[in-house]
Protein backbone atom coordinates (compact mmCIF):
# COMPACT_ATOMS: atom_id res chain seq x y z
CA UNK A 1 0.00 0.00 0.00
CA UNK A 2 2.76 2.69 0.78
CA UNK A 3 4.21 1.65 -2.83
CA UNK A 4 0.67 2.21 -4.33
CA UNK A 5 -0.02 5.32 -2.67
CA UNK A 6 3.35 7.32 -3.47
CA UNK A 7 3.30 5.66 -7.07
CA UNK A 8 -0.35 7.83 -7.02
CA UNK A 9 0.97 10.79 -4.79
CA UNK A 10 4.05 10.84 -7.78
CA UNK A 11 1.73 10.58 -10.76
CA UNK A 12 -1.11 12.95 -9.96
CA UNK A 13 1.60 15.16 -8.85
CA UNK A 14 3.96 15.40 -11.56
CA UNK A 15 1.01 15.62 -13.71
CA UNK A 16 -0.93 18.24 -11.89
CA UNK A 17 3.07 20.40 -11.61
CA UNK A 18 3.65 19.38 -15.20
CA UNK A 19 0.32 21.03 -16.15
CA UNK A 20 0.90 23.88 -13.70
CA UNK A 21 4.15 24.66 -15.15
CA UNK A 22 2.55 25.32 -18.99
CA UNK A 23 -0.21 27.54 -17.59
CA UNK A 24 1.60 29.56 -15.30
CA UNK A 25 4.59 30.36 -18.31
CA UNK A 26 1.16 31.37 -20.47
CA UNK A 27 0.55 33.58 -17.32
CA UNK A 28 4.21 34.79 -17.13
CA UNK A 29 4.23 35.93 -20.82
CA UNK A 30 1.40 37.64 -20.56
CA UNK A 31 2.32 39.28 -17.02
CA UNK A 32 5.84 39.96 -19.11
CA UNK A 33 4.03 41.74 -22.44
CA UNK A 34 0.71 43.90 -19.87
CA UNK A 35 3.16 44.96 -17.07
CA UNK A 36 6.65 46.64 -16.89
CA UNK A 37 9.85 44.81 -15.82
CA UNK A 38 9.57 46.54 -12.69
CA UNK A 39 6.23 44.50 -11.81
CA UNK A 40 8.16 41.38 -12.05
CA UNK A 41 10.23 42.41 -9.79
CA UNK A 42 8.04 43.60 -7.30
CA UNK A 43 6.19 40.09 -7.11
CA UNK A 44 9.22 38.58 -6.40
CA UNK A 45 9.89 41.31 -3.51
CA UNK A 46 6.77 41.21 -2.01
CA UNK A 47 6.81 37.30 -1.97
CA UNK A 48 9.99 37.05 -0.18
CA UNK A 49 8.76 40.18 1.90
CA UNK A 50 5.57 37.61 2.76
CA UNK A 51 7.77 34.44 3.44
CA UNK A 52 9.63 36.30 6.11
CA UNK A 53 6.00 36.92 7.76
CA UNK A 54 5.25 33.32 7.07
CA UNK A 55 7.31 32.58 10.02
CA UNK A 56 4.35 33.29 12.44
CA UNK A 57 3.51 29.72 11.30
CA UNK A 58 5.62 28.42 13.13
CA UNK A 59 6.28 25.32 11.69
CA UNK A 60 2.95 23.85 13.37
CA UNK A 61 1.94 22.40 10.04
CA UNK A 62 5.12 20.00 9.84
CA UNK A 63 5.18 19.03 13.12
CA UNK A 64 1.38 18.05 13.29
CA UNK A 65 1.52 16.33 10.35
CA UNK A 66 4.09 13.89 11.70
CA UNK A 67 2.18 13.80 14.63
CA UNK A 68 0.00 12.21 12.84
CA UNK A 69 1.69 9.48 11.64
CA UNK A 70 1.59 6.52 14.01
CA UNK A 71 -2.28 7.04 15.36
CA UNK A 72 -3.21 6.99 11.48
CA UNK A 73 -1.03 3.71 11.53
CA UNK A 74 -2.84 2.59 14.26
CA UNK A 75 -6.52 3.90 13.67
CA UNK A 76 -6.48 5.92 16.98
CA UNK A 77 -9.31 8.22 16.20
CA UNK A 78 -9.65 9.82 19.60
CA UNK A 79 -6.13 10.80 19.62
CA UNK A 80 -6.09 12.23 15.75
CA UNK A 81 -9.67 14.02 16.76
CA UNK A 82 -7.28 15.44 19.69
CA UNK A 83 -4.47 16.83 17.19
CA UNK A 84 -7.09 18.17 14.48
CA UNK A 85 -8.97 20.11 17.14
CA UNK A 86 -5.01 21.30 18.73
CA UNK A 87 -4.06 22.12 14.93
CA UNK A 88 -7.40 23.92 13.77
CA UNK A 89 -7.64 26.32 17.09
CA UNK A 90 -3.20 26.77 16.31
CA UNK A 91 -4.35 28.03 12.51
CA UNK A 92 -6.86 30.27 13.47
CA UNK A 93 -4.57 32.01 15.55
CA UNK A 94 -1.63 31.78 13.10
CA UNK A 95 -4.01 33.51 10.03
CA UNK A 96 -4.73 36.55 12.42
CA UNK A 97 -1.42 36.97 13.47
CA UNK A 98 -0.25 36.83 10.09
CA UNK A 99 -2.32 39.59 9.12
CA UNK A 100 -1.50 42.05 11.92
CA UNK A 101 1.81 40.98 11.33
CA UNK A 102 1.88 42.48 7.22
CA UNK A 103 -0.17 45.12 9.01
CA UNK A 104 2.69 46.11 11.24
CA UNK A 105 5.55 45.58 8.79
CA UNK A 106 4.06 48.16 5.70
CA UNK A 107 6.33 51.01 6.91
CA UNK A 108 8.97 49.19 6.30
CA UNK A 109 8.91 47.23 3.06
CA UNK A 110 9.78 50.16 0.36
CA UNK A 111 13.42 49.78 1.93
CA UNK A 112 13.94 46.70 -0.31
CA UNK A 113 12.74 48.30 -3.15
CA UNK A 114 14.70 50.47 -5.49
CA UNK A 115 13.38 51.57 -8.41
CA UNK A 116 13.23 54.30 -11.07
CA UNK A 117 9.73 53.60 -12.30
CA UNK A 118 7.14 54.78 -9.91
CA UNK A 119 4.17 52.15 -8.74
CA UNK A 120 0.99 53.14 -8.37
CA UNK A 121 -0.85 51.81 -5.68
CA UNK A 122 2.18 50.03 -3.64
CA UNK A 123 0.48 49.82 -0.13
CA UNK A 124 -2.92 48.45 -1.90
CA UNK A 125 -0.70 45.41 -4.00
CA UNK A 126 1.22 44.76 -0.50
CA UNK A 127 -1.90 43.87 1.44
CA UNK A 128 -3.53 42.10 -1.18
CA UNK A 129 -0.21 39.73 -0.75
CA UNK A 130 -1.38 39.96 2.98
CA UNK A 131 -4.51 39.07 2.93
CA UNK A 132 -4.17 36.16 0.53
CA UNK A 133 -1.28 34.72 2.82
CA UNK A 134 -3.62 34.74 6.02
CA UNK A 135 -6.68 33.60 4.02
CA UNK A 136 -4.79 30.03 3.22
CA UNK A 137 -4.22 29.30 6.60
CA UNK A 138 -7.91 29.18 7.54
CA UNK A 139 -9.40 25.90 7.45
CA UNK A 140 -6.25 23.91 5.31
CA UNK A 141 -5.27 22.75 8.45
CA UNK A 142 -7.40 19.59 7.38
CA UNK A 143 -4.97 19.18 4.17
CA UNK A 144 -2.79 17.49 6.42
CA UNK A 145 -4.89 14.55 7.53
CA UNK A 146 -5.09 13.71 3.83
CA UNK A 147 -0.86 14.40 3.66
CA UNK A 148 0.01 12.53 6.47
CA UNK A 149 -2.79 9.31 5.42
CA UNK A 150 -0.37 8.89 2.40
CA UNK A 151 -3.79 10.36 0.23
CA UNK A 152 -2.06 13.51 -1.18
CA UNK A 153 -3.26 12.45 -4.98
CA UNK A 154 -6.77 13.41 -3.76
CA UNK A 155 -5.37 16.90 -2.47
CA UNK A 156 -3.18 17.41 -6.05
CA UNK A 157 -6.11 16.78 -8.39
CA UNK A 158 -8.09 19.53 -6.86
CA UNK A 159 -5.25 21.86 -6.46
CA UNK A 160 -3.29 21.58 -9.71
CA UNK A 161 -7.70 22.11 -11.09
CA UNK A 162 -8.19 25.12 -9.11
CA UNK A 163 -4.89 26.52 -10.15
CA UNK A 164 -4.96 26.20 -13.77
CA UNK A 165 -8.04 27.86 -13.68
CA UNK A 166 -6.87 30.53 -11.44
CA UNK A 167 -4.19 31.90 -13.89
CA UNK A 168 -6.57 31.62 -17.00
CA UNK A 169 -8.81 33.77 -15.18
CA UNK A 170 -5.60 36.30 -14.11
CA UNK A 171 -5.00 35.80 -17.70
CA UNK A 172 -7.54 37.07 -19.01
CA UNK A 173 -7.84 39.81 -16.26
CA UNK A 174 -4.75 41.43 -17.28
CA UNK A 175 -5.67 41.23 -21.09
CA UNK A 176 -8.63 42.92 -20.64
CA UNK A 177 -7.35 45.71 -17.26
CA UNK A 178 -3.91 45.36 -17.65
CA UNK A 179 -4.55 45.89 -13.85
CA UNK A 180 -2.21 44.59 -11.36
CA UNK A 181 -5.08 44.41 -8.90
CA UNK A 182 -7.47 42.32 -10.44
CA UNK A 183 -4.66 39.95 -10.94
CA UNK A 184 -4.16 39.84 -7.35
CA UNK A 185 -7.94 39.98 -6.30
CA UNK A 186 -8.45 36.83 -8.48
CA UNK A 187 -5.50 34.63 -6.64
CA UNK A 188 -7.06 35.63 -3.15
CA UNK A 189 -10.97 34.87 -4.04
CA UNK A 190 -9.61 31.22 -5.49
CA UNK A 191 -7.56 30.82 -2.53
CA UNK A 192 -10.16 30.90 -0.51
CA UNK A 193 -12.10 28.85 -2.57
CA UNK A 194 -9.46 25.71 -2.62
CA UNK A 195 -9.43 26.26 1.11
CA UNK A 196 -13.14 25.41 1.44
CA UNK A 197 -13.06 22.40 -0.99
CA UNK A 198 -10.44 20.63 0.97
CA UNK A 199 -12.01 21.20 3.90
CA UNK A 200 -15.52 19.25 2.79
CA UNK A 201 -13.56 16.76 1.52
CA UNK A 202 -11.97 15.90 4.41
CA UNK A 203 -15.14 15.96 6.72
CA UNK A 204 -16.41 13.37 3.74
CA UNK A 205 -13.24 10.64 4.24
CA UNK A 206 -13.22 11.07 7.71
CA UNK A 207 -16.50 12.26 9.36
CA UNK A 208 -15.16 12.28 13.27
CA UNK A 209 -13.38 15.30 12.71
CA UNK A 210 -17.28 16.78 12.89
CA UNK A 211 -17.64 16.04 15.99
CA UNK A 212 -17.39 18.71 18.44
CA UNK A 213 -16.92 16.42 21.09
CA UNK A 214 -13.60 16.13 21.49
CA UNK A 215 -11.00 14.30 24.55
CA UNK A 216 -8.36 17.02 25.70
CA UNK A 217 -4.15 15.72 24.73
CA UNK A 218 -2.21 14.15 27.51
CA UNK A 219 0.60 16.17 27.83
CA UNK A 220 3.26 13.80 27.06
CA UNK A 221 1.26 13.77 23.44
CA UNK A 222 1.39 17.57 23.14
CA UNK A 223 5.23 18.08 24.85
CA UNK A 224 6.83 16.93 21.57
CA UNK A 225 4.66 18.46 19.20
CA UNK A 226 5.37 22.06 20.62
CA UNK A 227 9.18 20.94 20.90
CA UNK A 228 9.15 20.27 17.11
CA UNK A 229 7.56 23.57 16.64
CA UNK A 230 9.97 25.51 18.54
CA UNK A 231 12.58 24.02 16.97
CA UNK A 232 10.44 24.98 13.67
CA UNK A 233 11.01 28.42 14.25
CA UNK A 234 14.37 28.30 14.11
CA UNK A 235 14.16 26.44 10.52
CA UNK A 236 12.21 28.95 9.51
CA UNK A 237 14.06 32.04 9.47
CA UNK A 238 17.05 30.17 8.43
CA UNK A 239 15.22 28.88 5.54
CA UNK A 240 13.49 32.35 4.97
CA UNK A 241 16.59 34.18 5.01
CA UNK A 242 18.90 31.79 2.27
CA UNK A 243 15.61 31.59 0.07
CA UNK A 244 14.86 35.18 0.19
CA UNK A 245 17.83 37.23 0.50
CA UNK A 246 18.62 36.28 -3.16
CA UNK A 247 15.84 38.54 -4.67
CA UNK A 248 16.27 41.25 -1.66
CA UNK A 249 19.77 41.72 -1.98
CA UNK A 250 19.45 41.86 -5.80
CA UNK A 251 16.96 44.30 -5.04
CA UNK A 252 18.43 46.58 -2.95
CA UNK A 253 22.18 46.50 -4.04
CA UNK A 254 21.58 46.00 -7.91
CA UNK A 255 18.27 47.73 -8.17
CA UNK A 256 14.72 46.33 -8.98
CA UNK A 257 15.29 45.88 -12.87
CA UNK A 258 18.23 43.13 -12.09
CA UNK A 259 15.56 40.92 -9.45
CA UNK A 260 13.07 41.22 -12.35
CA UNK A 261 15.52 39.36 -14.49
CA UNK A 262 16.87 36.79 -12.30
CA UNK A 263 12.33 35.96 -11.47
CA UNK A 264 12.79 34.78 -15.23
CA UNK A 265 16.01 32.07 -14.18
CA UNK A 266 13.67 31.61 -11.39
CA UNK A 267 11.12 30.82 -12.65
CA UNK A 268 12.71 28.32 -14.66
CA UNK A 269 14.61 26.45 -11.64
CA UNK A 270 11.78 26.96 -9.26
CA UNK A 271 9.48 24.93 -11.83
CA UNK A 272 11.95 21.77 -12.02
CA UNK A 273 12.10 22.76 -8.01
CA UNK A 274 8.30 22.01 -7.61
CA UNK A 275 8.28 18.76 -10.38
CA UNK A 276 11.01 16.75 -8.51
CA UNK A 277 9.52 18.42 -5.12
CA UNK A 278 6.62 16.24 -6.01
CA UNK A 279 8.33 13.18 -6.29
CA UNK A 280 9.79 13.71 -2.29
CA UNK A 281 6.87 15.33 -0.67
CA UNK A 282 4.70 12.19 -2.14
CA UNK A 283 7.01 9.58 -0.27
CA UNK A 284 7.43 11.49 3.17
CA UNK A 285 3.92 10.36 4.22
CA UNK A 286 4.89 6.69 3.10
CA UNK A 287 8.58 7.05 4.96
CA UNK A 288 6.85 7.92 8.33
CA UNK A 289 4.54 5.20 7.74
CA UNK A 290 8.03 3.17 7.30
CA UNK A 291 9.75 4.78 10.39
CA UNK A 292 6.95 3.61 12.79
CA UNK A 293 6.18 0.17 11.11
CA UNK A 294 9.32 -1.21 9.68
CA UNK A 295 12.88 -2.44 10.69
CA UNK A 296 16.36 -0.42 10.13
CA UNK A 297 17.51 -3.06 6.92
CA UNK A 298 14.24 -1.73 5.12
CA UNK A 299 14.81 1.89 6.05
CA UNK A 300 18.46 1.29 4.91
CA UNK A 301 17.73 0.08 1.60
CA UNK A 302 15.22 2.86 0.90
CA UNK A 303 16.88 5.39 2.08
CA UNK A 304 19.65 4.44 -0.55
CA UNK A 305 17.12 4.23 -3.56
CA UNK A 306 15.97 7.38 -2.40
CA UNK A 307 19.24 8.96 -2.85
CA UNK A 308 20.42 7.51 -5.95
CA UNK A 309 16.89 8.79 -7.11
CA UNK A 310 17.74 12.44 -5.75
CA UNK A 311 21.58 12.01 -7.22
CA UNK A 312 19.83 11.02 -10.82
CA UNK A 313 17.00 13.74 -11.09
CA UNK A 314 19.48 16.84 -10.08
CA UNK A 315 22.59 15.28 -12.03
CA UNK A 316 20.42 15.46 -15.27
CA UNK A 317 18.57 18.70 -14.64
CA UNK A 318 21.25 20.70 -13.61
CA UNK A 319 22.62 19.49 -16.86
CA UNK A 320 19.84 20.70 -18.67
CA UNK A 321 19.87 23.96 -17.16
CA UNK A 322 23.41 24.55 -17.72
CA UNK A 323 22.85 24.06 -21.42
CA UNK A 324 19.28 25.44 -21.88
CA UNK A 325 18.75 28.33 -19.35
CA UNK A 326 20.40 31.25 -21.54
CA UNK A 327 19.18 30.37 -25.17
CA UNK A 328 15.53 29.47 -23.35
CA UNK A 329 15.43 33.11 -21.34
CA UNK A 330 16.40 34.99 -24.72
CA UNK A 331 13.82 33.30 -26.78
CA UNK A 332 10.84 33.71 -24.03
CA UNK A 333 11.59 37.40 -23.09
CA UNK A 334 14.68 38.76 -24.79
CA UNK A 335 18.23 40.01 -24.55
CA UNK A 336 17.66 42.15 -22.40
CA UNK A 337 16.67 39.69 -19.46
CA UNK A 338 20.15 37.65 -19.87
CA UNK A 339 22.47 37.26 -17.17
CA UNK A 340 26.19 36.76 -17.67
CA UNK A 341 27.42 32.89 -18.60
CA UNK A 342 28.86 33.12 -15.08
CA UNK A 343 26.00 33.83 -12.82
CA UNK A 344 24.12 31.29 -14.79
CA UNK A 345 26.57 28.93 -13.98
CA UNK A 346 26.26 29.95 -9.98
CA UNK A 347 22.83 29.52 -10.43
CA UNK A 348 23.02 25.97 -11.61
CA UNK A 349 25.38 25.46 -8.93
CA UNK A 350 23.64 26.27 -6.31
CA UNK A 351 20.43 24.62 -7.92
CA UNK A 352 22.19 21.29 -7.55
CA UNK A 353 23.86 21.84 -3.87
CA UNK A 354 20.44 22.54 -2.70
CA UNK A 355 18.36 19.85 -4.49
CA UNK A 356 21.04 17.40 -3.16
CA UNK A 357 20.10 17.69 -0.18
CA UNK A 358 15.88 16.10 -0.54
CA UNK A 359 16.88 12.82 0.27
CA UNK A 360 18.28 13.41 3.53
CA UNK A 361 15.39 15.76 4.30
CA UNK A 362 13.15 13.26 3.69
CA UNK A 363 14.03 10.89 6.14
CA UNK A 364 14.77 13.94 8.77
CA UNK A 365 11.43 15.35 8.20
CA UNK A 366 9.63 11.32 8.70
CA UNK A 367 10.85 11.27 11.36
CA UNK A 368 10.36 14.10 13.10
CA UNK A 369 13.62 15.04 13.84
CA UNK A 370 13.60 18.91 13.51
CA UNK A 371 14.89 19.86 17.30
CA UNK A 372 17.66 17.76 16.57
CA UNK A 373 19.25 20.75 14.74
CA UNK A 374 17.45 24.06 15.97
CA UNK A 375 21.23 26.02 16.09
CA UNK A 376 21.46 24.94 12.24
CA UNK A 377 19.49 27.16 10.37
CA UNK A 378 20.56 30.68 12.65
CA UNK A 379 24.14 29.39 11.69
CA UNK A 380 23.32 28.68 7.87
CA UNK A 381 21.37 31.90 7.24
CA UNK A 382 24.24 33.50 9.09
CA UNK A 383 26.91 32.26 6.69
CA UNK A 384 24.98 33.28 3.95
CA UNK A 385 24.64 36.61 4.27
CA UNK A 386 27.64 37.26 5.08
CA UNK A 387 29.58 35.88 2.57
CA UNK A 388 26.88 36.78 -0.08
CA UNK A 389 27.53 40.69 1.10
CA UNK A 390 31.23 40.26 0.66
CA UNK A 391 31.45 37.61 -2.45
CA UNK A 392 28.26 40.58 -3.99
CA UNK A 393 31.05 43.09 -3.76
CA UNK A 394 33.31 40.79 -5.84
CA UNK A 395 31.33 38.81 -8.55
CA UNK A 396 27.92 41.07 -8.65
CA UNK A 397 24.73 39.06 -8.41
CA UNK A 398 27.00 36.07 -9.50
CA UNK A 399 28.41 36.57 -5.77
CA UNK A 400 25.07 36.33 -4.17
CA UNK A 401 24.28 32.62 -5.50
CA UNK A 402 27.92 31.67 -4.32
CA UNK A 403 27.12 32.32 -0.78
CA UNK A 404 24.10 30.42 -0.79
CA UNK A 405 26.61 27.26 -2.25
CA UNK A 406 29.37 28.22 0.49
CA UNK A 407 26.38 28.56 3.62
CA UNK A 408 24.58 25.30 1.96
CA UNK A 409 27.47 22.47 2.03
CA UNK A 410 29.67 24.31 4.90
CA UNK A 411 26.69 23.92 7.08
CA UNK A 412 23.13 22.69 6.08
CA UNK A 413 24.84 19.23 4.10
CA UNK A 414 26.79 18.11 6.19
CA UNK A 415 24.75 18.61 9.86
CA UNK A 416 21.21 17.60 8.72
CA UNK A 417 23.24 14.10 7.22
CA UNK A 418 25.15 13.62 10.31
CA UNK A 419 21.82 13.48 12.11
CA UNK A 420 20.09 11.02 9.71
CA UNK A 421 22.85 8.47 9.69
CA UNK A 422 23.43 8.45 13.20
CA UNK A 423 19.68 8.48 14.66
CA UNK A 424 17.42 7.36 11.61
CA UNK A 425 20.53 4.77 9.74
CA UNK A 426 22.66 3.75 12.47
CA UNK A 427 25.29 4.54 9.37
CA UNK A 428 28.64 5.70 9.93
CA UNK A 429 29.18 9.36 9.25
CA UNK A 430 31.95 8.85 6.41
CA UNK A 431 29.64 7.29 4.38
CA UNK A 432 27.59 9.94 3.37
CA UNK A 433 30.67 12.19 1.94
CA UNK A 434 31.97 9.50 0.20
CA UNK A 435 28.10 9.81 -1.81
CA UNK A 436 28.44 12.96 -1.84
CA UNK A 437 30.98 13.53 -3.24
CA UNK A 438 30.94 10.45 -5.66
CA UNK A 439 27.55 11.80 -6.81
CA UNK A 440 28.60 15.45 -7.47
CA UNK A 441 32.08 14.43 -9.13
CA UNK A 442 29.81 12.42 -11.65
CA UNK A 443 27.66 15.12 -12.11
CA UNK A 444 30.29 17.42 -12.69
CA UNK A 445 31.12 15.49 -15.62
CA UNK A 446 27.72 15.07 -17.25
CA UNK A 447 27.17 18.66 -16.86
CA UNK A 448 30.61 19.08 -18.68
CA UNK A 449 29.91 16.76 -21.60
CA UNK A 450 26.68 17.73 -22.01
CA UNK A 451 27.80 21.18 -22.28
CA UNK A 452 30.44 20.59 -24.69
CA UNK A 453 28.13 18.17 -27.04
CA UNK A 454 25.70 21.03 -27.05
CA UNK A 455 28.44 24.12 -27.59
CA UNK A 456 28.81 22.36 -30.92
CA UNK A 457 25.73 23.17 -31.82
CA UNK A 458 24.78 26.15 -34.22
CA UNK A 459 22.22 29.38 -32.88
CA UNK A 460 18.78 29.49 -33.69
CA UNK A 461 15.71 27.76 -33.22
CA UNK A 462 17.02 24.60 -34.66
CA UNK A 463 19.48 24.61 -32.22
CA UNK A 464 17.70 24.92 -29.16
CA UNK A 465 15.63 21.49 -30.18
CA UNK A 466 19.17 19.83 -31.05
CA UNK A 467 20.07 20.93 -27.63
CA UNK A 468 16.65 19.82 -25.87
CA UNK A 469 16.86 16.53 -27.24
CA UNK A 470 20.84 16.52 -26.23
CA UNK A 471 20.03 17.26 -22.53
CA UNK A 472 17.13 14.67 -22.76
CA UNK A 473 18.92 11.58 -23.49
CA UNK A 474 23.37 12.37 -22.79
CA UNK A 475 22.97 12.68 -18.92
CA UNK A 476 20.70 10.02 -18.59
CA UNK A 477 23.11 7.80 -20.64
CA UNK A 478 26.03 8.65 -18.93
CA UNK A 479 24.53 7.89 -15.87
CA UNK A 480 23.62 4.56 -16.89
CA UNK A 481 26.47 3.76 -18.46
CA UNK A 482 28.06 4.41 -14.93
CA UNK A 483 25.55 2.69 -12.97
CA UNK A 484 24.21 -0.01 -15.26
CA UNK A 485 25.54 -2.65 -12.36
CA UNK A 486 24.19 -1.23 -9.12
CA UNK A 487 21.01 -2.62 -7.19
CA UNK A 488 19.49 0.73 -6.98
CA UNK A 489 19.17 1.75 -10.74
CA UNK A 490 18.29 -2.26 -11.58
CA UNK A 491 15.21 -1.45 -8.53
CA UNK A 492 13.87 1.56 -10.34
CA UNK A 493 14.04 -0.13 -13.92
CA UNK A 494 11.73 -3.54 -12.55
CA UNK A 495 9.79 -0.40 -10.81
CA UNK A 496 9.14 1.07 -14.56
CA UNK A 497 8.49 -2.13 -16.23
CA UNK A 498 5.75 -2.83 -13.37
CA UNK A 499 4.34 0.23 -14.35
CA UNK A 500 3.97 0.06 -18.41
CA UNK A 501 2.39 -3.41 -17.95
CA UNK A 502 -0.04 -1.75 -15.31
Amino acid sequence: MRTRNSLLNVITALGGQILSIIVGFIARLVFVRCLSQEYLGLSGVFTNVISMLSLVELGVGPAMTFALYQPLAQNNIKKIKGLMQLYRKAYIAIGGIMFTAGLLFMPLYPFFITTQVEIPHLNAIYLLYVCNTAISYFYSYKRSVLEADQKKYQYNILHYFIYTVVNIAQIIGLLVTKNYMVFMVIQIVFTWLENIIISKLADKQYPYLKDKKVEKLPRETKDPIWRNVKAMVFHKIGNMVVTSTDNLLLSKFIGLAAAGIYANYYMITSALNKVIMQIFNSVLASVGNLNVSSGLEKKRQVYRRLLFLNFWVYSWTTAGLLCLLQPLVQIMFGPEYLFDDFTVCAICASYFTMGMRKAILTYKDASGLYYRDWFKPLLEAGVNLVVSLFLLKCFGAAGIFLGTIISTLGVSAWIEAYIVYKDVLCYPFFRYFLDYFKYAAITLAVCGISYAVCALLPAGMTSLALKIIVVILLPNLLIGIVFYKTDELRYFLKLTKKLRKK
